[in-house]
C-alpha cells in the first residue's frame, strides 16, 4: 500500500488525489482500493505506467534571450516552441548542434516539445 486517503463523505461526486514519492524505476502497476463505510470494498482496473526514461533533455541557457540550445535532442525529429496557453508559436528546423535562434518572441513561460517515434517530451524554457 502506497498510502490511504479518507472519504470526504456526502452523496455527490468526489474527486481523490494521491502520488506515489517513491515510484520504482520502469514500469510501475497501481490499482484502488474503495472501502465502503460498511467495510466492504471493490479494486479499480489495474493500470500501467511506464518511468522508462530513453532521453534525457534539457535547456541552455534557461532563462533564454535569443537563442536555446536543445542537450540530448539528436534522437527526435520534430521540435516545436508552444506557448503557455498550448499554442503553437514555431515548428523549429532540426539542426545538427541543437541550437534553435527565437528572435521576436515575448517574454514569458514556453514548452518545447520534441518527438520522435514513440515518444514525445515537453521541456519548459523562460524567454526574457
Amino acid at each position: 500500500m502506497i498510502t490511504t486517503v479518507l472519504a470526504k463523505g456526502g452523496m455527490e461526486q468526489n474527486g481523490y488525489e494521491a502520488n506515489d514519492v517513491q515510484p520504482l524505476t520502469g514500469i510501475n502497476y497501481y490499482r484502488l482500493k474503495m472501502v465502503d463505510k460498511d467495510g466492504k470494498f471493490n479494486y479499480s482496473i489495474i493500470i500501467k505506467v511506464d518511468l522508462t526514461k530513453k532521453y534525457t533533455v534539457s535547456i541552455v541557457p534557461n532563462p533564454a534571450h535569443d537563442y536555446i540550445i536543445i542537450n540530448g535532442a539528436d534522437n527526435f525529429k520534430n521540435i516545436q516552441l508552444i506557448d503557455a496557453t498550448g499554442k503553437l508559436v514555431r515548428q523549429l528546423n532540426k539542426t545538427t548542434a541543437n541550437r534553435y535562434d527565437i528572435p521576436g518572441l515575448n517574454r514569458g513561460l514556453y514548452f518545447v516539445r520534441l518527438t520522435a517515434p514513440g515518444e514525445t517530451i515537453t521541456v519548459k524554457v523562460i524567454i526574457e
